[in-house]
């Protein structure tokens, strides 16, 4: 998720997420055993992006989660900042990421401006990842505004995962824009003695997969 205050340095925030996505995605196409190879597979999958990132001198800097899941259905995590992710089975929430900020509303980010390295990042392991399992990557936009019990409730109504997707980005959207609504983030702000109340209207971005038999992937 790229950090919106480099618009008002003119850079587009989404420039630099984007090209840290499609180079993760390269080095992955590039090695995709790594999983067998490696004890924390995502850290060495970001850091060579982030490595790329820092030599082109790419002014921006952006948050970052990541996931795979192995054959032996183990589901490895990596989170930097205030994205994040949730597996729901059978109704209930069974994993979800934790925030990571160096005070409120200051999160972990890469790149420009940030010491922050992709081996700051919380690294989880999920053994045992069972079919029909369902996981929710999301940025901020939406953690700050749905609470994961509601997204528990979003899953539980079925549906494809992209159906899925959509209504919680229109959770998030609708949260967001409502001044009177007691938010996952004025919760938080609370929490830090700032007065604060309403939804916190941000880019949504929200990828649902379903975990399918022999631990593939569907939808």
């Amino acid at each position: 998720d790229g950090v919106g205050g480099w618009a008002e340095l003119g850079v587009d925030p989404a420039l630099y997420a984007r090209r840290m996505a499609d180079l993760v995605r390269m080095e992955f196409e590039r090695n995709p055993n790594m999983a067998l190879l490696h004890e924390k597979p995502l850290v060495d999958l970001l850091q060579a992006a982030y490595d790329e990132l820092e030599a082109a001198e790419l002014p921006g800097s952006c948050t970052a989660s990541l996931a795979l899941l192995t054959r032996e259905g183990q589901l490895h995590v990596l989170n930097v900042g205030d994205s994040g992710i949730q597996l729901v089975r059978d109704g209930v929430s069974v994993f979800r990421t934790r925030e990571q900020q160096h005070y409120f509303n200051c999160p972990f980010q890469l790149g420009m401006g940030s010491d922050d390295q992709p081996t700051d990042g919380d690294y989880y392991v999920v053994e045992d990842v069972a079919a029909g399992d369902v996981l929710i990557a999301a940025t901020d936009g939406t953690w700050d505004n749905v609470f994961a019990d509601d997204i528990v409730d979003l899953v539980s109504q079925g549906g494809s995962p992209g159906e899925v997707a959509r209504k919680v980005a229109a959770l998030s959207h609708e949260h967001g824009s409502d001044p009177g609504y007691m938010s996952p983030f004025a919760v938080n702000s609370a929490q830090q003695g700032h007065a604060y109340r309403g939804g916190k209207l941000d880019d949504v971005t929200v990828v649902v997969s379903k975990v399918g038999p022999a631990a593939g992937w569907k939808g």
